[in-house]
């Protein structure tokens, strides 16, 4: 009734402070009493409560200004806890907003920055890049039987090749580094390099012997170029994307590598020899599956830094170890590319066989090679490294000595295969080792270990066109039986390191 009492007990109270405020401001949630109700006005009546019932619900409660209620108010007093309530993060009707995983940072917090979908693209990008600096690095090897060096006795000339894919190799990676914070999203593509390969193979398809030897040599210092750029590029795109920091990302990426360093001496042993240079065009998608990835939506990642300064890094770059394992990729990268590009040539002056059956020989190392680094990723988790480093060291030294005497083909491909599964564990043994020396991942120094190693180690092909001028054909496979044996010496220098310091096990 109009003039009952408001009655105050604790259930009212409760009631009272659970109701809406009806204006829509922020105020005491206090029951209305008849002393603050305005004169001749109708005060709302609340039930009193009965120990022992429930609460009235707010249905009950009636506007006595209007006549009407507000029964329309759920009750909510039968509500104990919201742990029943779902996760909205599938919940696709909130603005379009989705459930999309953020990219993570080294430690694995999330860093913000691309969505799953940019690691995923990106390492496609990577991969097609990762295959077109392996079809570059047997190019050259490749293609110097296609221009008769085999018979022009022009060693010399043939490992200025050499020479100027590491100037342009070296060069591309001091612009790099010279250019990276200003054109970071330019340097860091691998676009780039990408289009200076296409203008290299142009160059070599369009303009090779009896054209003057230095169009050639420009497009060897093109093709360096290229290489160079991608380098940097993959390792950058290794900084960037957090997941990709491992060992099995670095070996998965060698094994794209050694794809397209098997495919381009079969391709030039089945399309090219037969006809003239111009069928190097057959390599050129190569270059454009990069550009097709890009265009395609496949967009890299953005440059990443470190959470170490480049100082600091260059410091500990500085340390000894750092440097044995500088010096190992070195002898190691310069074992490989002496014999991607000379075994074909050393194999037609040694056993007078023809260029395509020279470069089936190339691809037989290549392919060899590849089906080693396989292996040795399986077995790395069966096998100890030391044990699988020796005997690659022991297998690699029988197949050079085996290339060195043979006389006959059966002999030579025996030669090439054991050459090939011999070298493979030595690779990823100086991943393992970089990686445990310097786990913070930081590009730039990555990037100048293995540019440094791969410029010392294009200059054994250099090298071994004056060694061949001067002392014969043989001298192909007396340096890399050196180079194994100085890969040994720093293999165990290391050892020795990690023994001495505890910093290695």
């Amino acid at each position: 009734m109009a003039g009952d009492p408001v009655v105050d007990s604790p259930a009212v109270a409760e009631a009272g402070a659970q109701q809406p405020d009806p204006a829509g401001v922020a105020g005491a949630r206090t029951p209305p009493t008849a002393a603050d109700a305005p004169p001749n006005a109708a005060v709302p009546v609340i039930p009193e409560a009965v120990p022992g019932s429930a609460a009235p619900a707010a249905s009950d409660v009636s506007d006595g200004s209007d006549g009407s209620d507000i029964s329309d108010i759920s009750d909510i007093s039968d509500i104990s806890d919201i742990s029943d309530i779902s996760d909205v993060s599938g919940v696709s009707g909130l603005s379009g907003v989705s459930d999309v995983p953020t990219r993570q940072g080294p430690s694995g917090a999330p860093s913000g920055g691309p969505t799953l979908a940019a690691p995923v693209n990106s390492a496609r990008v990577l991969l097609a890049s990762v295959f077109l600096l392996g079809t570059l690095l047997t190019l050259l090897g490749s293609v110097l039987p296609v221009w008769g060096y085999h018979r022009l006795d022009e060693f010399v000339a043939a490992g200025n090749h050499f020479l100027l894919l590491g100037v342009g190799f070296l060069v591309s990676n001091v612009f790099a580094a010279r250019s990276a914070t200003r054109y970071a999203r330019f340097v860091y593509s691998p676009l780039p390099g990408a289009a200076m390969a296409l203008a290299g193979l142009l160059v070599f398809a369009f303009l090779p012997p009896p054209f003057p030897v230095q169009l050639q040599l420009a497009g060897a210092f093109a093709i360096g170029l290229a290489m160079g750029a991608l380098n940097a590029a993959i390792f950058q795109q290794f900084g960037a994307l957090a997941a990709l920091r491992s060992s099995t990302a670095f070996h998965l990426a060698s094994v794209f590598g050694l794809l397209g360093a098997a495919i381009t001496p079969l391709a030039v042993a089945l399309v090219v020899t037969p006809s003239n240079s111009l069928a190097l065009l057959v390599l050129a998608p190569a270059p454009l599956l990069v550009g097709f990835t890009l265009r395609a939506g496949h967009r890299t990642a953005p440059p990443q830094l470190s959470d170490r300064s480049l100082r600091e890094a260059l410091a500990d770059f500085r340390s000894p170890p750092a440097v044995l394992l500088t010096l190992l990729l070195l002898f190691q990268l310069g074992n490989e590319m002496a014999m991607f590009g000379w075994l074909p040539v050393f194999l037609i002056q040694r056993l007078g066989v023809s260029p395509a059956t020279a470069l089936y020989g190339l691809a037989t190392f290549s392919l060899a090679l590849l089906a080693g680094r396989v292996a040795v990723q399986a077995m790395a988790r069966h096998a100890l490294r030391n044990r699988l480093v020796l005997s690659g060291l022991a297998i690699a030294l029988l197949g050079c000595s085996m290339l060195a005497v043979t006389n006959n083909l059966f002999g030579a491909l025996l030669g090439a295969v054991l050459c090939g599964i011999g070298f493979a564990p030595i690779y990823p043994a100086a991943l393992e080792l970089i990686g445990r020396r310097f786990p913070y991942f930081h590009p730039g120094v990555f990037n100048s270990i293995f540019s440094i190693g791969f410029v010392g180690a294009l200059l054994a092909p250099w090298s071994l066109g004056l060694l061949n001028h001067t002392l014969g054909i043989q001298t192909v496979m007396v340096l890399p039986i050196f180079g194994l044996l100085t890969v040994a010496l720093i293999l165990g220098l290391l050892w020795l390191e990690a023994k001495l310091t505890g910093g290695l096990r």
